[in-house]
């Protein structure tokens, strides 16, 4: 039983654990989240910033105002600053990188609690077995204590010894005798060669028998078995 409690006590502990792991990483999930954000905001910003016509160079031109038409380029040929298309290309590493971050979490999540659903499954069938095993054993031994007590205190000699008045030996066998279920009194039957005939019919042939055995002088006699000693009738003779 200490055993079984110390188990328990330990895979709870690592439940426990688990259960903080799993805080921890979602946790950290949170804050990489965050900074994902942070890090698209801060790149939408400065492109932003980089792409707003006051902070370009080169825009302004300084020739005559004939020339001024043919030297513009047009909008569409601008291109992109290297330093943004850097970026960029980071913050696409970045998510990327979340991304995978994020997917290994969540696997290593799921693998943990279905380990830990099947510790919970198999503790629940050993704490049924551990429930179920003992009652069965110890009903079959107090069965057996009970035969083995009737057995030892009704035996036909001991009986035959210490009681002298027949009717109150028939009384006192027929209370112990009651008692017993049919396992009981089928193993009485097997030691004292009596044949099982159903709980009532054999409880009477077992007390005949060490009625015959305890009394021999009503050995030939027809000896009355039945609860109430009173009513003999026509079923019971003397002895």
């Amino acid at each position: 039983m200490l055993a079984e409690q110390e188990k328990m006590r330990v895979q709870l502990e690592e439940a426990v654990s688990t259960r903080q792991r799993l805080e921890q990483i979602e946790k950290e999930m949170r804050e990489v989240n965050m900074a994902r954000d942070d890090a698209k905001a801060e790149a939408e910003r400065w492109q932003q910033e980089a792409l707003r016509p006051g902070n370009k160079r080169g825009c302004i031109s300084l020739t005559t105002p004939a020339s001024r038409t043919s030297v513009r380029p047009p909008a569409g040929t601008l291109g992109k600053s290297p330093a943004i298309i850097d970026y960029k290309s980071m913050v696409e590493m970045h998510r990327m990188e979340v991304e995978t971050i994020e997917v290994n979490a969540r696997r290593k999540a799921e693998q943990e609690l279905e380990r830990m659903k099947e510790k919970m499954l198999s503790m629940e069938k050993q704490k049924e077995k551990g429930r179920e095993t003992p009652r069965s054993n110890l009903r079959i031994r107090m069965e057996e204590v009970a035969v083995e007590k009737v057995t030892e205190h009704n035996l036909p000699i001991t009986s035959a010894s210490k009681v002298t008045d027949k009717e109150a030996f028939i009384r006192d066998n027929h209370k112990t005798l009651k008692l017993l279920t049919k396992d009981g009194l089928t193993a009485i039957c097997e030691k004292e060669g009596v044949k099982y005939a159903g709980v009532k019919q054999t409880v009477e042939d077992i007390i005949a028998r060490r009625v015959a055995v305890a009394f021999p002088e009503a050995k030939k006699a027809v000896v009355d078995v039945s609860e109430d000693l009173a009513d003999a009738g026509g079923d019971s003779s003397t002895s």
